[in-house]
């Protein structure tokens, strides 16, 4: 009894936290219609404002003291940086799920890098007054001090925002403009200042959850915060989006569920279980515990800002053109081996060096999952967030059975292919949802497969360190340490064929149905097509296709790692789509090329000495690589949202029109 006791108030902490960060998740979708992906970088924002103020605040001798104004700095902080967010951001894509989606991706990426550039990545312990780490016997059980102030800053916070939107001024327009914005409008009421205050408290309750999660992880890292929403989306999910009290609810579920299979079945593996809940839940009940059936959240502006692919018309050319261009780009690039070229910071050494090839083949592996997901993203509109999954499950398949003795070639034919099967039946169960639903069942698989990678129960996948590469069953071409020449070319082809493979399936029937429904899949079903069974297509070529650049990837980096698994990943995946261009396959080529070499080659520019004109903490910032993504993400989304293939097609739009005014002239 004891025990249980023990267990129930820690889930019940655990809880708290979850509904501190989720619950202005909650009420930022529920109330704007807004799907924020940065939240987990709010709730890290706050962490590292609490433990500045108490690292740095001395005046203030009393640590109980120190941290209530800790909590008050954090909560203001976050509340600045959500009002500057909905200003500069969010404001430019109300009605554009997509571009929320992808610009708060972005904005998420730029404050972790921030934080790590800032911080370092390492973990910051926090000061805590005594009384926090000290325990309350309840019923002989003892309690942690800090669960009990968690529990009870979220019920305030629950009572706090039930009375906010049903008591207060603001809340009743809120409420009022979910249910018919144009009427509260016409009434001559401001509900952009409306947006502006729901979205900055939802920032301030995710930077007060950072702050008493810093108490309740005893510290704080860069990393903490996106970790953490992972499970925020699951309370939001199972709850149903936009109700405060379905999220309260699933907090409470998902922390016990979560506490209670690690005690009684196995630590780490409670994690798991979330994550099949939610996909359970969302199969059987899409809406959530408590979301309404078919309810839209429309309190945006009737204006849409433009979607995330918008841009200039494509100019079209003779497609022999466009071969003559590809096939000189890929000898370009296959002549790579033989350039003593140097190119400073972005490769190593020399162009040809074994090194910068390696470089340069990273680059290429994530082009060619980068157009296999463009599939999906870019033609189908499939916004899957466990791409992931299937590229790790071929990474550590052709690892394990290499492991056992059986041929490289074998291995990835056998491991491509069995991963293909169950990205197919996952893919299979995940599409009876659609949205949102579709998004989050792929995040719960992914997260999923990554949780088990990381808790190896059966000892096969080599836990945190990953599975190395058993050199003895590689072939000796792609062995070798000193000449990778074999290992570029290999993943050269791999990102050839990814390109020629999606060419001749975005052309063919089967790929004109697949644009259909990114458009208008209701009208698509009207036409008589049963849009499940395309999509389950593109699902799983896309999903072949990833597999085999797993497969790939185990010699490129001598070895399978879960990050491989993550859902950073999978978000990274997206991030390289968009900075090509989406819908453009030869765009999400370069988009993946340019993370592959930036992600590797950026921290580099830190001992480089080209940044030492700089202050110490832009220096320690810029070659940060999610810093540097995420903010080159914001920008192609703000001012160039076609990506590099959208600036291509603005470039010769204007020679086209400059030569046209030249023929006319003359």
């Amino acid at each position: 009894m004891t025990s249980f006791l023990v267990i129930a108030m820690t889930s019940l902490g655990l809880a708290g936290l979850y509904f501190l960060l989720s619950s202005g998740l909650s009420l930022i979708f529920g109330m704007m219609d807004v799907l924020n992906v940065s939240h987990g970088a709010f709730f890290g924002v706050g962490g590292y404002a609490a433990w500045v103020v108490m690292d740095r605040l001395d005046v203030v001798t009393s640590l109980v003291a120190r941290f209530a104004v800790a909590a008050v700095v954090a909560t203001i902080v976050g509340f600045g940086l959500g009002v500057l967010a909905e200003k500069v951001l969010i404001v430019r894509n109300y009605g554009d799920h997509l571009s929320q989606i992808l610009v708060t991706l972005g904005l998420a990426f730029l404050l972790e890098g921030l934080l790590g550039g800032l911080f370092s990545y390492a973990s910051q312990s926090l000061a805590q007054p005594t009384w926090f780490t000290d325990v309350t016997v309840v019923a002989g059980a003892r309690i942690p001090n800090s669960r009990l102030l968690i529990i009870v800053a979220a019920v305030l916070v629950l009572v706090g925002l039930l009375w906010f939107l049903r008591s207060t001024r603001y809340g009743l327009i809120i409420r009022a403009g979910v249910e018919n914005r144009r009427m509260v409008r016409a009434l001559g009421i401001d509900v952009g200042r409306s947006f502006t205050l729901v979205f900055g408290l939802g920032a301030a309750l995710a930077c007060l959850g950072g702050a008493l999660g810093a108490v309740y992880f005893t510290g704080i890292d860069p990393a903490l915060g996106p970790n953490q929403l992972i499970f925020a989306f699951i309370v939001v999910i199972i709850g149903g989006l936009g109700s405060i009290e379905g999220t309260a609810i699933a907090a409470v579920l998902v922390a016990f569920t979560q506490q209670l299979v690690n005690y009684y079945v196995d630590t780490g593996l409670g994690d798991i279980a979330v994550a099949v809940l939610l996909a359970a839940v969302l199969l059987v009940r899409p809406q959530g515990l408590m979301g309404k059936v078919g309810a839209t959240h429309a309190m945006a502006p009737e204006t849409a800002a433009p979607s995330a692919t918008s841009g200039t018309p494509r100019i079209r050319r003779q497609p022999g053109g466009k071969v003559l261009f590809g096939c000189a780009a890929v000898a370009l690039l296959a002549v790579f081996p033989f350039v003593d070229l140097v190119v400073p910071v972005l490769l190593p050494s020399r162009l040809s060096s074994p090194a910068s090839l390696l470089v340069v083949a990273v680059g290429l592996v994530f082009a060619g999952v980068a157009i296999s997901y463009d599939l999906l993203f870019g033609y189908t509109g499939l916004l899957s967030a466990g791409h992931a999954l299937v590229f790790a499950l071929g990474a550590y398949l052709t690892s394990i059975l290499m492991l056992r003795g059986v041929d490289y070639g074998l291995a990835v034919v056998v491991a491509a292919s069995a991963a293909t099967v169950v990205n197919a039946a996952l893919g299979a169960i995940a599409l009876r949802v659609r949205a949102v639903a579709f998004t989050m069942v792929t995040l719960a698989f992914g997260e999923a497969f990554f949780f088990l990678l990381l808790i190896d129960p059966w000892r096969i996948f080599g836990g945190d360190e990953g599975l190395p590469l058993a050199f003895d069953q590689v072939p000796s071409l792609l062995a070798g340490a000193r000449d990778t020449r074999w290992v570029y070319w290999l993943s050269l082809a791999f990102a050839v064929v990814s390109f020629l493979v999606s060419v001749l399936v975005t052309q063919s029937r089967c790929g004109q149905v697949w644009q259909a429904i990114r458009e208008n899949e209701d009208r698509v079903e009207m036409l008589g097509l049963v849009p499940y069974g395309y999509k389950l297509i593109a699902f799983t070529v896309g999903g072949a296709l990833s597999a085999v650049g797993g497969c790939l990837y185990v010699v490129v980096v001598r070895g399978a790692n879960p990050a491989s698994a993550s859902v950073q990943f999978s978000l990274a995946l997206i991030v390289m789509v968009v900075l090509g261009g989406r819908g453009r396959l030869w765009g999400a080529a370069v988009g993946g090329l340019i993370y592959g070499v930036l992600t590797l080659r950026l921290p580099e520019l830190a001992s480089s000495g080209a940044l030492e004109w700089l202050p110490v903490w832009a220096a320690r910032t810029l070659p940060e690589p999610l810093f540097a993504l995420g903010a080159l993400f914001v920008l192609v989304m703000l001012f160039a949202p076609g990506g590099v293939a959208g600036l291509v097609d603005r470039l010769l739009a204007h020679w086209s029109t400059t030569a046209t005014r030249q023929e006319t002239t003359q």
